[in-house]
């Protein structure tokens, strides 16, 4: 059993910590995002967006390892050390489920960058 399928089944006696902003954007906190590590799920935060990169896994160019490595955490900078071409941002996009919670955020005084 998953490190995330564990996570579910203690989450089902919790409430939802995810919320919606006033444009009706998903709201997510990075302990929300940090369950979701492996494989079967898979998420990310990039520039303070969170993205469900689960299906896109065996897909990337780099193999799923290196996604892997920095799945359910803050991957900002590594996402930057590699200067993804525009084309990888695009692709990031059609991954998007949402925003990072203000509390969670490293770099506080900005805004959620899009590309």
């Amino acid at each position: 059993m998953s490190l995330y399928q564990v996570q579910q089944m203690g989450n089902e006696q919790q409430e939802d910590s995810n919320e919606e902003n006033e444009v009706g954007v998903k709201v997510t906190r990075m302990s929300d995002v940090s369950v979701h590590s492996e494989a079967d799920s898979c998420w990310m935060v990039v520039n303070d967006n969170v993205y469900d990169i689960t299906q896109f896994l065996r897909e990337h160019p780099g193999g799923e390892d290196v996604l892997l490595e920095h799945g359910g955490r803050d991957a900002t900078e590594p996402f930057k050390e590699v200067a993804h071409s525009e084309d990888a941002s695009t692709t990031l996009q059609r991954f998007f489920i949402g925003i990072l919670h203000e509390d969670d955020r490293i770099n506080k005084t900005k805004k959620p960058k899009t590309y």
